[in-house]
């Protein structure tokens, strides 16, 4: 397949791409169809990830004719931080694909693709895999390997900010709620880190440790 790392907002059509490669053999040899694993980071419903997970399974049965097993699971952990135990999600996968292993993995956001590489050689031994939906920042060019493909997004929130004040010129101060999880810990200090140049022109307020109806409260005043 061959290392490719691709930077598109054309993230559906690219999934389509990347997987006939990896799946050509598989599908040729008649036996079975193809097994494709589609590992979700937070759940098969979290937006806006599910939106793309739904298109991609229909570009791939339509692709392949419906000629093709596609089994999903998610890893329910993924909020919990650095010191999460993966050994149940991982005894989990091993007892789903103890008879037949899939032909292609597919992870959908950066905290899949980090448990797919950190239990790669335990769970997938060669299978090729392809990381999609996951932000630049979190691929580590070293970690692939030559049957990885990545698809990669770039979240800016600078370019959020700039759309707000195109419409809200008179905007003095932005609210920013993200979450307190560890992962949602990293992407707070991410946007408060990238957000700093506006600093005295606008108010932040970070709300993102209060409670919901704190938050409703501290939005309302």
């Amino acid at each position: 397949m061959g290392m490719w790392i691709l930077c598109s907002r054309h993230l559906l059509a690219a999934l389509g791409l990347a997987l006939m490669g990896a799946l050509a053999a598989a599908a040729e040899s008649g036996e079975r169809p193809p097994r494709v694993l589609l590992l979700h980071s937070f759940g098969q419903e979290f937006q806006p990830y599910s939106d793309a997970a739904s298109r991609f399974r229909q570009e791939l049965n339509q692709r392949l004719d419906g000629k093709v097993d596609v089994f999903e699971s998610a890893l329910q952990t993924a909020r919990s931080g650095p010191g999460r135990n993966d050994a149940p999600f991982v005894d989990y996968l091993m007892a789903l694909t103890a008879e037949a292993g899939p032909d292609l993995v597919v992870t959908i956001g950066g905290p899949a693709m980090q448990f797919a590489q950190r239990h790669r050689e335990q769970l997938f031994p060669g299978v090729p895999m392809l990381f999609a939906a996951v932000d630049i920042r979190l691929l580590e060019p070293e970690r692939l390997t030559d049957s990885d493909g990545t698809v990669t997004i770039r979240t800016d929130p600078s370019l959020l900010l700039e759309n707000i004040l195109q419409v809200l010129p008179d905007t003095q101060h932005v609210a920013v709620v993200i979450g307190a999880s560890p992962h949602e810990r990293y992407w707070a200090e991410e946007v408060r880190r990238e957000l700093q140049p506006y600093e005295g022109r606008i108010d932040f307020s970070w709300l993102g440790d209060l409670d919901f109806d704190q938050m409703k409260a501290e939005v309302a005043r």
